[in-house]
């Protein structure tokens, strides 16, 4: 009886904890990129002009077809976005990054109206204030695992990659890597630590250090794809809610929480 809110609630949660890999682009463009905070805030708020122009028509295409395949195409453009961001990102094309953020917002609109809408109308009116609560307790929670989940895969793999790096050049076997933590961030101990090396070690560790970035944004956004994945075989096999009436809509969303 409650599978499709259910499936609304996994659908909330996933597509919440993979957006939250857009705080670690905003460290990748700075620390990798040397775009300026300006910058790399204004291109990773690219994401939010789809909800700002076209969440209206997203909520016409819920009334009119099955909420269903709005939300499989939502995550599809989902993981094709962060596949792209994971191929394309390190190369700091700024046009192929704004295209592909620009899909990435387009997907979680597409995902978040249709969930919501659906969920709510699986369950009774009398219910419906407990269940708005749920998804949007569902949709934090999600939040707040992928900044923890995403964070973890981000800065581990960075890390890990730079002391493999490190341990293989015989140049800088001997260096420690967590000395130059920070250093484009400019942190003053690996400025100082970076400064007392050559010129050439200085250029291979800059080197190294930004191929470690790469490496960490794009594991992120592979994680944040399968993240999406996951919930596209979910929702593909188990979401089936019926469609909402323009009535019914109204209902649900005229009622507080």
């Amino acid at each position: 009886k409650y599978v499709p809110f259910f499936c609304a609630s996994v659908s909330l949660f996933t597509v919440t904890l993979a957006r939250m890999v857009n705080v670690y682009w905003v460290i990748f463009f700075q620390d990798a990129l040397a775009f300026s905070p300006l910058y790399a805030g204004a291109l990773t708020m690219v994401a939010t002009l789809p909800m700002v122009l076209f969440t209206p028509y997203v909520g016409q295409l819920t009334d009119k077809y099955k909420p269903r395949w709005i939300v499989l195409i939502g995550q599809m453009v989902m993981i094709l976005s962060f596949i792209w961001l994971a191929f394309f990102m390190s190369g700091g094309n700024v046009v192929l990054m704004a295209i592909a953020i620009l899909t990435s917002g387009a997907g979680i609109m597409l995902i978040m109206i249709p969930s919501y809408s659906s969920g709510l109308s699986s369950i009774s009116s009398a219910k419906r204030g407990i269940g708005g609560g749920i998804l949007n307790t569902f949709s934090n929670t999600g939040a707040s695992f992928g900044t923890a989940i995403l964070g973890a895969i981000f800065t581990g793999t960075q890390f890990g990659y730079f002391s493999f790096a490190l341990a293989k050049n015989p140049d800088t076997q001997n260096l420690e890597p967590s000395t130059f933590e920070g250093l484009f961030s400019g942190v003053a101990t690996a400025i100082d630590a970076v400064k007392a090396l050559s010129s050439s070690l200085q250029t291979e560790i800059e080197t190294i250090l930004r191929s470690s970035y790469n490496y960490g944004i794009t594991s992120a956004n592979l994680l944040a794809a399968f993240v999406i994945v996951v919930a596209l075989i979910i929702t593909f096999l188990y979401f089936k809610p019926k469609r909402v009436r323009k009535e019914e809509k109204e209902e649900i969303f005229m009622e507080p929480f």
